[in-house]
């Protein structure tokens, strides 16, 4: 069991190195760099862009930036944010009440219908029932991520009002920082 252990950490180890390093081939990949990002928010002198890449050490080779980028990685410093100056870490923790309890709901529902229909599936092998909850499971499968996002987002996340669900306070998720808290100003 223990070697089992040893071997799924130095797996997911590798995952997470590959992982971050492609994302940081990526970053040099992509055109353009995060000196462009402030001559596109206004006009900037090129003395200003070198002064910039100089802080944050754009300048440097790319083996260089790499070890220091795993430096900050491996002590959680993720930087601050280009758009408003944060902190990404306080970005990160800001979020993430409402990413986790969007995530727990999530699973809790998915595992409660899928087993509660795969069971009724099972039990009624090769019934009608267990083609409509085979039909049923496609259907869903098949409704676009973006498309099954809007409707939660219409159920869950806008506060109740007349002709709307009325659900718990601690089911609701409010549209934080994306505007006001109704739907297309009903």
């Amino acid at each position: 069991m223990a070697s089992y252990l040893i071997r799924r950490l130095l797996l997911a180890a590798l995952v997470v190195w590959g992982a971050v390093t492609i994302m940081f081939i990526l970053f040099f990949a992509i055109p353009g760099s995060a000196a462009d990002f402030l001559n596109n928010e206004k006009a900037v002198s090129p003395e200003v862009v070198k002064n910039y890449q100089k802080a944050y050490g754009l300048d440097q080779p790319m083996i260089v930036q790499y070890g220091r980028y795993w430096k900050h990685f491996s002590r959680f410093n993720l930087g601050h944010a280009l758009s408003d100056n944060r902190p990404v870490n306080e970005l990160f923790w800001s979020r993430f009440k409402n990413s986790a309890r969007l995530a727990f709901w999530g699973i809790l529902i998915e595992a409660f219908f899928g087993i509660t229909i795969g069971v009724i599936a099972a039990v009624r092998r090769y019934s009608a029932v267990d083609t409509v909850t085979g039909v049923l499971a496609v259907a869903v499968t098949g409704i676009p991520v973006f498309v099954m996002g809007l409707l939660l987002q219409y159920m869950f996340g806008v506060l109740p009002g007349p002709n709307r669900f009325d659900w718990p306070r601690w089911a609701r998720f409010p549209l934080e920082s994306l505007g006001p808290n109704r739907w297309f100003g009903v």
